[in-house]
């Protein structure tokens, strides 16, 4: 490691954590740098270094998934290499040699993911994919949304409190109350997540909640964007508009975030001294979160197939590297996926399990035809 700082100044911590090979004397597992004698190698492990080497400098080699399971007949070594994965997938690294003289003795894939989620590795991997997710710059302020998220995940609480929560969490993970005026907002308030974010006259807040929460996807062409150039906000909820297809929602959404200003201040009223109207101000008959302030939002939004949705959608991208196709051939998967958060009370680590379980995850099977029926739903 380079510096103890990332480049918005907030410090680094290091962990080093040696999983294989012969071990290693030194007692700075928490340095920047690690400083050890590397152990003397056998002519063996010399000569496949060697090869190691050769192979990836050759022109065609290529990092590529492990052998398909389906040409795998031995039982053991089709465990193992599923194990990798969901090593990799949970705690984002390879199993360690304990872990697979473990799984060799006889003990079940579903003990090895339940260890691994009550595992503090899991919780470390996890905290830093939220942070991406969220787009946390690591400073204490900015990493306070995926505290929260993390908080409700590693408690067992229903994810819609990520949304909904009425409090907050410290940087040990411990739940601390905050103003009133919040409500029931979860990170949508959370000063770390509206930096950079800007609201009105510009939309900004309005689309990265939409797109992260309701897995919408706003692709706007310059042609639009140039047209747009002078409209007013409310003009965008104009039927006959141009931008009125994704203003419909980003529009009234972003009137009701306009007791927070940009930087993530709470106010009452706005530069010019006038009171705030925080509500969705009926700009548009059908907007779906109509009330005052983002609690109205909030607790709105949670009660959509959207958003239950989405966060299914979220955790099997990072299992599968891709996103869920429930409206095609894997739409019997998603309905499987649907009952059971419903059954674990929309716990995340419930959700997690119900993935890494699937046969679709564990063989890499075609999804299985289901006959359940989910209506489609916006």
């Amino acid at each position: 490691a380079s510096a103890s700082y990332t480049v918005q100044g907030s410090r680094l911590g290091f962990s080093w954590q040696q999983l294989d090979g012969p071990p290693v004397n030194t007692s700075a597992w928490n340095a920047p740098v690690l400083k050890f004698a590397a152990p003397r190698q056998s002519v063996q492990e010399i000569a496949w270094e060697g090869l190691a080497r050769a192979l990836m400098r050759h022109p065609d080699f290529l990092f590529t998934r492990p052998p398909s399971l389906r040409a795998i007949s031995d039982k053991l070594e089709r465990q193992r290499l599923q194990l990798v994965k969901i090593a990799l997938d949970l705690v984002g690294r390879p199993p360690t040699r304990a872990e697979l003289d473990k799984l060799a003795k006889g003990a079940p894939l579903e003990k090895m993911i339940e260890d691994y989620l009550q595992s503090q590795e899991f919780k470390d991997f996890y905290f830093h994919r939220i942070r991406l997710y969220v787009e946390s710059h690591g400073t204490e302020t900015q990493d306070e949304p995926a505290r929260l998220w993390c908080y409700v995940a590693f408690n067992d609480r229903p994810f819609q409190e990520i949304l909904t929560a009425d409090y907050t969490v410290d940087v040990n993970l411990k739940k601390q109350s905050r103003p009133v005026f919040h409500g029931k907002t979860g990170v949508l308030t959370t000063k770390g997540f509206i930096e950079g974010k800007p609201g009105l006259p510009h939309f900004n807040y309005a689309a990265q909640v939409a797109e992260l929460f309701l897995g919408y996807v706003f692709e706007v062409p310059p042609e639009i964007v140039a047209q747009r150039d002078g409209i007013t906000a409310v003009a965008t909820t104009d039927p006959n508009s141009l931008c009125y297809s994704c203003h419909k929602l980003l529009t009234p959404l972003a009137f009701q975030r306009t007791r927070w200003d940009d930087e993530g201040r709470y106010r009452l009223h706005d530069e010019y001294g006038l009171p705030i109207d925080d509500s969705d101000n009926r700009l548009v008959a059908s907007y779906p979160f109509a009330g005052d302030g983002m609690e109205a939002f909030a607790l709105q939004a949670v009660k959509k197939e959207r958003f239950i949705r989405t966060m299914i959608n979220t955790h099997f991208t990072f299992c599968f590297g891709r996103g869920l196709r429930h409206e095609e051939d894997e739409r019997g998967f998603y309905k499987r996926l649907w009952d059971s958060v419903h059954r674990n009370n929309f716990t995340i680590r419930g959700l997690i399990r119900s993935i890494l379980t699937s046969p679709e995850y564990l063989e890499g099977k075609p999804p299985l035809k289901t006959s359940g029926t989910l209506a489609k739903a916006g």
